[in-house]
């Protein structure tokens, strides 16, 4: 195959982890998408959010603690 070809990797849902740093509008639709892709998906914020903000499909964790 070209080298172009073989130079990239796919990342396959099974075996890739998503940590998401920041849950704001952006964070949260970006999160919510890979979740939905099947990706296991950390989310972190500064604050605390409420289940229904962040959706069932992420591990959300927050503070300094949940670093």
């Amino acid at each position: 195959p070209p080298p172009h070809r073989t130079a990239h990797r796919l990342l396959c849902a099974a075996t890739a982890k998503v940590l998401k740093l920041g849950l704001g509008v952006l964070g949260r639709h970006v999160a919510e998408t890979l979740a939905g892709f099947g990706f296991p998906v950390r989310a972190w914020a500064r604050s605390p959010r409420h289940e229904d903000a962040t959706g069932p499909r992420l591990a959300f964790h927050h503070g300094p603690a949940g670093l």
